[in-house]
């Protein structure tokens, strides 16, 4: 027990008339030896014990009650003194009283060097402490300070992941780390499922074009004959225009599931990306009271695509953004580069403020005949068609809406990332 030493061993330990000074637990004997080392104790024995006692040591039950204990150990050392032989115990001290206890040191300083500044500031930026303000100090690591904890470092004796506040960020960091990549598989695999979709799609629409072809043709073809020869002023002509007027729209739509289905080649040369953005603003009619703007944040336009398909894609995106504004209404252009690890990749932004697109449309837009447009003015089969070619282009087409609120602003955007070299994926 604490102190216990000194009085088997008969040393005076009065606070008057002692000079021994005893000092228990980790706080109190680091104290201790400080105030030794620097002369203010000088004059005193120490005796130290990192712990308080073995009374309490790690050998015993951690529950246990330390006056309790004390009181135990006391009781047991006066029953032991009453049943001591004495004449034996001083048989014994006679018979090794001649016994050579002495012992030889040879001087082994063991102290580690002080490291240099520079060394413990390389180890606190480690920890994420690069200015005053970062040094917690909060004694979790088992060291005073921060500082003092560095130090331990760079002696061998601690780590880096003993800073609690700095375990713990990190593993912020790692939480937000795997949300991202948990975010882009899921973004993958919903692309996967619309690519496969799309795939079958395809495969069906294939079909249902070619049955439709022979009797759709015979229909349009039937229908002119009858036009030419019916009289100008026959009633019956009316009725064989609007025939004729919907079949070759059907011919049309049939034209369109072909296209969609159609694995076409795709051509890649080098275009210029400007050219292909105006070639695609002079292909739409754009009605007075709707604006377009044109930002280029390019330094170089030049990208490997097929200028035609390509037209084709961006032509269909602003012809959209137009139908959905109606009268007035801005719709933006905007060209701009991205960096993804090592590919160079280049953007294509179509965005309006128009009314938007409900959320739960979102994820149909890509489909075949899925349109938000009224009837009889669109086929829902340009953002199919336009999904095909960006994808046979190794590309990624992506949209983002809004329908409008108190805090949102409403509005449309189609984003187009494509590799600027053709082998990129």
């Amino acid at each position: 027990m604490a102190r216990g030493l000194l009085q088997t061993a008969g040393i005076n330990d009065d606070a008057v008339d002692g000079n021994i000074l005893a000092a228990e637990g980790r706080i109190l004997f680091q104290e201790a030896i400080k105030e030794f080392e620097a002369g203010l104790i000088s004059d005193q024995h120490l005796e130290l014990l990192c712990c308080k006692g073995c009374i309490m040591g790690p050998g015993m039950s951690e529950q246990g009650k330390y006056y309790n204990r004390r009181a135990h150990v006391s009781s047991y050392a006066r029953e032991k003194l009453k049943s001591i032989d004495i004449s034996s115990w001083k048989q014994w001290i006679r018979k090794f009283s001649n016994t050579n206890l002495s012992a030889s040191f040879t001087p082994d300083d063991r102290r580690l060097l002080t490291p240099e500044e520079a060394e413990v500031e390389r180890v606190l930026r480690e920890m994420g402490k690069y200015v005053e303000s970062d040094h917690l100090n909060c004694g979790a690591c088992g060291y005073e300070s921060c500082i003092d904890h560095a130090v331990a470092i760079t002696k061998g004796l601690a780590e880096v992941e003993m800073c609690l506040p700095h375990t713990i960020e990190k593993l912020h960091d790692s939480v937000k780390d795997l949300a991202l990549s948990n975010e882009k598989l899921s973004t993958m695999r919903q692309a996967l499922k619309q690519s496969e979709k799309l795939a079958h799609m395809g495969q069906l629409s294939a079909g249902i074009a070619h049955e439709l072809n022979n009797p759709l043709g015979v229909v349009i073809m039937y229908s002119n004959i009858l036009l030419e020869e019916c009289e100008k002023n026959d009633p019956l002509r009316g009725d064989l225009q609007l025939i004729a007027e919907q079949a070759g729209r059907c011919k049309s739509i049939v034209a369109g599931l072909l296209n969609f289905s159609r694995k076409n080649q795709v051509s890649h040369d080098f275009i210029d990306l400007r050219q292909l953005v105006r070639k695609s603003i002079e292909s739409v009619i754009i009605p007075s009271g709707i604006s377009i703007e044109f930002v280029d944040n390019l330094k170089d336009p030049e990208v490997m695509a097929d200028m035609e398909q390509m037209t084709q894609v961006v032509s269909n995106l602003i012809k959209n953004s137009v139908d959905a504004l109606g009268e007035e209404g801005v719709v933006r252009l905007k060209l701009d580069g991205d960096r993804d690890g090592e590919k160079d990749n280049v953007i294509i932004e179509v965005s309006d403020n128009g009314p938007g697109i409900p959320a739960e449309h979102l994820p149909k837009i890509f489909e075949p005949f899925f349109t938000t447009k009224s009837t009889g003015k669109g086929t829902g089969l340009g953002l199919a068609t336009a999904y095909g070619i960006v994808k046979m282009h190794r590309g990624k087409i992506v949209v983002e809406s809004e329908t409008g609120n108190e805090t949102k602003e409403r509005g449309t955007l189609f984003r187009i990332t494509l590799p600027r070299q053709a082998g990129q994926t």
